[in-house]
């Protein structure tokens, strides 16, 4: 591997601690684990995007926190760059000093940044001699739901909850003994000792690389990857994941960011989050507020000034059992609570009452559709009348501000469904005027990307000329009403979503196309000649792919689920408590295999 015997790059002179890094664009930060790199293994935490985002990630900064707990290890910071190559937001120093460089993916779109970071640094095709100089390992939801699109820039590509298989990767690192040893016995290691890891240089090259019957043979062959998640009642000697650095500059600029939940107890049919995490997992009240309150491990000191701003992180926020709780005591402390969108059904007047005792002002609600029967057939089982129910709650909570999350595009739409959210829209207005309030509404409408691990994971996207037809008629039904501010997503960035979510082994050329068209949406579909009409060419949903990492429910659920979705029902949600034994989420936490 040249150089050392490991082949890494030579240890630079050390840089000394700044003590403190400075926030983009939001004066210094504190909490930051600066440390000497003396007998330390260096490692590149990098997040594909900017710094503003990247610190408002809990993701990433919950894999910062792993990492910075350990001494054994000189953790530092790298965001996009427009220009130049990756510096760190530490030091300065650049990327390629770094011989472990890892990465948290959770955007499709977003995997070209961390292909042109790492070309910046001399690392292109796989087998370069320059590539056999790093370790380079990533996580997140993207991967996780599917690997094949960053398999070839990926030499571990780690799967399930950060708390288990990126602490076993962490284990081995530790130890330095990658640093006197083969990459290729080094990998070897990782793809026997780490919980939920993929190899990609271990599997058979059909997997890799294979094309049709090939690809197809290999995969129903391959043993797949299972993806470790946390036990649950969370074991005592875990607290929930929360930010560790006060970054004035991130765009939740000085919020605490904390994990209340894990999972969604509902299993909306197109959510991706809603189905690996299953099942809804509450942390501990008890530990949600000493999270908040609590100093760094690694310097026993407090970062947060007293009374910063909290934003409370789950897909089903106020599910907790203890939301009311965990409210009211920072509420009373006189601090800014704020939260992802809340599920309807999960309001209560006491909910509403600490929204008003805590002077919020807006929320964001996801309604998804404006009809009743396309909502059972997401299973997003809320009626009409609750939706009016809770809106009126709120209104008289004193909430004037409205975010809705809608989307189209859905399996079994129609012109009917679009129709309906103007008509859901125009009753939500006039009940929030009839308070003699002036409303502020904001209609955010995504498009329906399919993704693995769903019940829709086999579902169609529409094509782009379909999308762009339905947003033209949304803006012709919402613009008489007034008073709504309608944001519709671009098509070509959905479509570049679902095809990578879905792709094999050829869907790196998109991301490596994404970096020559500088991650233009409506560039990259005319640069590899997608056409609506033959997306079949590029839409890998016959052999599924993503097969190669185990689904967390079973597969005969999610059929099931799809049979369901046809017929337009909905199923219930999860009981409290674990092993109902409908999806088989449970099983693998209390030992027994998924059916």
């Amino acid at each position: 591997m040249g150089g050392r015997k490991g082949g890494y790059p030579k240890k630079p002179g050390n840089h000394g601690s700044q003590g403190r890094a400075i926030g983009a664009k939001g004066g210094p930060e504190q909490g930051a684990a600066l440390r000497d790199r003396g007998g330390r293994v260096p490692l590149a935490l990098l997040w594909p995007g900017s710094y503003a985002t990247g610190m408002s990630s809990l993701g990433y900064l919950s894999i910062y926190s792993l990492i910075a707990r350990r001494q054994a290890f000189s953790v530092e910071r790298f965001f996009w760059r427009e220009e130049g190559a990756p510096l760190s937001h530490e030091t300065g120093r650049p990327l390629e000093d770094f011989p472990v460089i890892c990465a948290s993916l959770s955007f499709e779109c977003d995997y070209w940044l961390f292909w042109e970071s790492l070309r910046r640094i001399g690392i292109t095709e796989p087998g370069s001699p320059r590539r056999d100089s790093y370790l380079i390992a990533v996580g997140g939801i993207g991967p996780w739901s599917n690997p094949y699109p960053v398999m070839p820039i990926a030499d571990v590509i780690l799967t399930g909850e950060g708390e288990l298989g990126f602490n076993d990767f962490l284990d081995m690192l530790s130890q330095r003994w990658f640093l006197e040893n083969p990459k290729r016995e080094v990998l070897s290691q990782i793809a026997e000792n780490v919980r939920g890891a993929l190899v990609p240089s271990a599997l058979p090259v059909e997997l890799r690389n294979g094309r049709g019957r090939e690809f197809a043979d290999a995969l129903a062959k391959a043993t797949p990857v299972v993806p470790p998640r946390l036990p649950y009642p969370f074991p005592e000697d875990y607290s929930p994941p929360s930010s560790p650095i006060y970054a004035p500059g991130a765009e939740f600029s000085g919020t605490k960011l904390v994990e209340i939940s894990r999972g969604c107890p509902y299993g909306c049919r197109f959510c991706l989050a809603g189905s690996v995490y299953r099942p809804h997992r509450p942390w501990e009240a008890r530990k949600v507020l000493e999270a908040i309150g609590s100093p760094n491990p690694w310097d026993g000191r407090p970062v947060f000034p007293k009374g910063s701003p909290v934003g409370l992180v789950s897909p089903a926020v106020a599910d907790h059992p203890h939301f009311s709780y965990i409210l009211d005591s920072l509420v009373g402390e006189g601090r800014k609570v704020s939260f992802s969108s809340l599920r309807l059904s999960a309001l209560t007047e006491e909910i509403c009452s600490l929204f008003a005792k805590g002077k919020v002002k807006g929320i964001a609600l996801a309604p998804e559709t404006g009809s009743e029967c396309l909502r059972e057939a997401i299973n997003k089982n809320v009626s009409d009348a609750l939706v009016m129910e809770k809106l009126r709650m709120l209104a008289d909570a004193g909430l004037s501000r409205l975010k809705l999350y809608f989307m189209i595009g859905l399996p079994g739409e129609k012109d009917s469904d679009l129709l309906a959210i103007r008509e859901l829209t125009k009753r939500m207005l006039a009940a929030l005027r009839g308070r003699k309030r002036s409303p502020q509404l904001t209609l955010s409408v995504a498009n329906f990307a399919p993704k693995p691990h769903t019940a829709f994971e086999d579902a169609p996207f529409p094509e782009e000329v379909e999308l762009l037809r339905k947003g033209e008629y949304l803006k012709k039904l919402i613009g008489p009403l007034g008073g709504v501010d309608l944001k519709l997503e671009q098509p070509a960035a959905t479509i570049v979503q679902a095809l990578l979510s879905r792709g094999g082994p050829e869907s790196f050329i998109l991301v490596d196309s994404m970096r020559a068209v500088r991650g233009k949406p409506k560039a990259l579909l005319r640069f590899v000649g997608y056409r609506d009409a033959a997306k079949e060419r590029f839409d890998q949903l016959h052999l599924r792919p993503w097969r190669i990492i185990a689904p967390t429910t079973g597969i005969g659920y999610l059929e099931r689920e799809k049979g369901l979705a046809e017929e337009g029902l909905p199923s219930a949600p999860c009981p409290v408590g674990l092993s109902c034994g409908n999806c088989g989420a449970c099983d693998s936490l209390i030992g027994r295999d998924i059916p």
